[in-house]
């Protein structure tokens, strides 16, 4: 088998495997999941970024401490989806008993769940999917730019990433955890591209600037991604 043939398997195990965990684990499972998802409903609902007051913290307290790109692409995604009537169920759902540590699950299985429902939170899921996607391959990519002799590292390297079963849960949950490595990795790609070419380019230099812009919008903490760079 070629290295991109098993590249291609890589990748086609990752989506079937986060699927399964779709499948398996409720949407709002994740860690501060329910927050992140009334993030994206205020930009539905709004179309505004938020700013910092009593209310806003209130509705959810992700909004002053997370960048929107993440929440945007979800709002954005469901556009055409009844999220607000989502977001209320979100809530209705939500366990009192997590909290007091006398539950494992931080949401409670209603009896019944509405079609468009169901649809805005599988549409929101695949945002993250996606950004599973995207760090899988951007690693392969990362180790194929550094190290082009050794191929299979490289998609060894991809296969222990995306099917790490925590990288999975997290790429099933409605978080901005999955599109974090994402676009760092791609940065990190684009610098090792720009600076192992024997020529650099302008526009090189331009892609990873703007990946690592859209990674700053994606968490705070993609900000160390300069020292990388600088280097």
């Amino acid at each position: 088998m070629q290295p991109r043939r098993g590249m291609v398997a890589v990748a086609g195990l990752y989506l079937a495997a986060a699927l399964a965990y779709a499948v398996v684990a409720p949407p709002l499972e994740g860690f501060d999941a329910l927050a992140y998802f009334k993030y994206a409903g205020y930009l539905h609902r709004t179309h505004q970024l938020p700013v910092v007051t009593t209310e806003m913290v209130e509705e959810s307290y992700e909004a002053v401490v997370q960048p929107p790109l993440y929440f945007a692409a979800v709002a954005l995604a469901t556009a055409a989806l009844p999220m607000q009537q989502t977001v209320a169920y979100a809530q209705a759902s939500d366990n009192p008993y997590h909290d007091k540590s006398l539950s494992l699950r931080q949401t409670i299985t209603l009896p019944t769940m509405a079609r468009d429902v169901r649809t805005t939170f599988w549409v929101a899921r695949l945002v993250s999917i996606l950004g599973g996607l995207v760090t899988v391959l951007g690693a392969y990519a990362l180790v194929r730019t550094l190290l082009p002799d050794s191929p299979w590292l490289a998609v060894a390297v991809a296969a222990i990433t995306g099917l790490n079963p925590q990288f999975l849960f997290t790429s099933v949950t409605i978080t901005n955890d999955a599109w974090v490595p994402a676009v760092s990795v791609v940065t990190l790609w684009l610098l090792a591209r720009a600076t192992t070419r024997p020529k650099t380019r302008a526009q090189d230099w331009l892609l990873a600037g703007c990946c690592a812009g859209l990674a700053a919008l994606t968490k705070y903490s993609c900000l160390l991604l300069a020292l990388p760079a600088l280097v």
